[in-house]
């Protein structure tokens, strides 16, 4: 399964948010009809490497595409590329 990483924007490096308090998202990967998602705060394309937070676990994390992947195949769901995602500070997803 390839899960893309073609983002519409740029990324953040990490940890160029790491002192912000309430940092942009600037991507999502979604499981369709379901309240999982993956935001993207920052992005290592050369070690493909996001840092963000898992929904709705409110959970602070890094995880890689291959990490995207074995849900993928762990539990048999489709996780995608959200293509019409803007950026939104953190606080409003957590809020929504």
């Amino acid at each position: 399964m390839h899960i893309s990483t073609n983002f519409n924007i740029d990324i953040p490096y990490l940890y160029e948010q790491q002192y912000k308090t309430n940092p942009t998202v600037y991507g999502r990967y979604i499981v369709e009809d379901s309240d999982w998602s993956w935001l993207i705060l920052e992005y290592s394309q050369h070690q493909r490497l996001f840092f963000g937070m898992i929904l709705p676990e409110q959970q602070l994390t890094y995880f890689t595409i291959e990490d995207l992947q074995s849900v993928v195949r762990e539990y048999g769901i489709d996780v995608e590329l959200d293509t019409t995602f803007n950026p939104k500070l953190l606080k409003e997803m957590i809020d929504d």
